[in-house]
């Protein structure tokens, strides 16, 4: 059964006549929850375990709890008070009525970590699949990086090269110092659905299709058309969006699935999803209204990082233009114009391409770790705050973001927003 949407977009509050339909299967961003108490909201359904050798036999000692202390939603989470020597965790084994196959198995999760060391375990899930011809095995990539967390929402996905009969999940937190909680945990199975677009309108100029990872389709600049179509296989755990530019200069934006965030008093919200991936060479731009008042500062407010396997120092990869104007570091703000690492090496952060660290996630390095920035607010070194209230108008703004560096990585970008003071 297939389901028909329809919608009027306004997204910079002009009149328009142009339409965005979407068509896709039913339900489909309905994704079905195998792990059982995900929100550790009862106690049990979960094994609890914490291993430690002592005189060469491994024995139990239990550091985790359910816990009211911190959570990130409901009332309970799951926290392991690290201990070295002590590998502990919790697991739930799962198995299906039929196997998974052509698909991919997806993990989500929320995760507080602090206190961490650079020495001592790897954090994080571990998942043991067994497949229907009896192999067993462990899924790869899906440690996390050493570090800071504060309920950072985690996503992994792997696809199914053969048909899986059961698993076992692990929430691990191995032969550590400080304190590991974790909250609203979903396995999944999922599958690619297809969806079709169609847009109406007077000067359709330019369609661009965008994801999580980036930009998927662009139809360049076409003659003024009154209509456009066109469809794509995509993932129910992943954001899109369509954008549509007509020969005004007007844009267009639907987000799919439809995106309510919740706008802060004094906060205005830039991107049109929660991160955007900007390759090699690339640039994204967004344009935005915002009723400017009289003695009020307003700041640029965004977080940068370089994708890749683990945090392996920064480069200078960051550029932006606001309305035509380059965002130079006298525009900084709450931090300095240099940083020094826990190795003792000093850095500025860059006149106009500002420096980007290299992480998996918006993680901050254990203070044991060389590339912890000591002198950085909360030692932070992805966040970054401009004063932009001289160019910012009163009414529409465009403002582009460059990855500016000659690496392959690409240049993720979370949090883009202004903020007025």
């Amino acid at each position: 059964m297939k389901k028909f949407l329809f919608f009027l977009i306004f997204p910079v509050l002009i009149f328009s006549e142009i339409k965005i339909d979407i068509e896709m299967p039913d339900k489909f961003f309905e994704i079905k929850n195998y792990v059982k108490n995900g929100g550790f909201e009862t106690k049990g359904i979960w094994k609890e375990y914490g291993l430690k050798t002592v005189d060469g036999q491994r024995v139990n000692e239990i550091i985790g709890e359910y816990t009211q202390d911190d959570k990130y939603s409901g009332n309970f989470s799951y926290k392991i008070k690290g201990k070295r020597g002590v590998d502990a965790g919790i697991s739930q084994g799962i198995s299906f009525s039929e196997p998974l196959e052509g698909g991919y198995l997806y993990l989500s999760y929320r995760v507080k970590i602090k206190g961490i060391t650079d020495e001592g375990g790897v954090p994080g899930p571990s998942i043991q699949v067994t497949y229907t011809d009896n192999e067993s095995k462990y899924m790869p990539y899906i440690s996390l990086q050493k570090g800071t967390y504060n309920w950072d929402e985690i996503k992994w996905m792997y696809e199914v090269p053969k048909p899986i009969k059961s698993l076992t999940l692990y929430l691990t937190y191995y032969n550590q110092e400080g304190e590991c909680y974790y909250d609203d945990v979903v396995l999944s199975f999922i599958k690619k659905g297809k969806i079709k677009y169609k847009i109406d309108g007077e000067g359709i100029k330019r369609v661009k299709l965008y994801s999580d990872d980036g930009l998927i389709s662009d139809s360049g600049e076409i003659k003024e058309l009154n209509k456009y179509e066109g469809e794509v296989e995509i993932l129910p755990v992943k954001n899109y969006y369509i954008e549509v530019e007509d020969v005004k200069g007007n844009r267009y934006v639907k987000t799919i699935p439809e995106i309510k965030r919740e706008e802060k008093k004094g906060e205005v919200n830039i991107s049109y999803i929660p991160q955007e991936k900007i390759l090699k060479g690339g640039e994204k731009d967004y344009i935005f209204r915002i009723k400017k008042e009289e003695g009020r500062k307003y700041i640029l407010h965004l977080k940068a990082r370089l994708h890749s396997e683990k945090i392996a120092g920064h480069t200078n990869a960051l550029e932006i233009n606001l309305n035509g104007e380059m965002i130079k570091v006298e525009r900084l703000i709450e931090r300095g114009k240099n940083f020094t690492m826990a190795s003792g090496k000093t850095y500025d952060v860059g006149t106009s391409n500002f420096r980007v660290y290299y992480s998996p996630f918006f993680v901050i390095p254990p203070e044991d770790n060389p590339y912890f920035p000591v002198d950085i607010p909360e030692n932070d070194p992805y966040t970054y705050k401009f004063d932009i209230t001289d160019i910012l108008k009163d009414g529409e703004n465009k403002i582009i973001i460059k990855h500016h560096a000659g690496v392959e990585n690409p240049l993720i970008i979370k949090d883009l927003k202004v903020i007025e003071k």
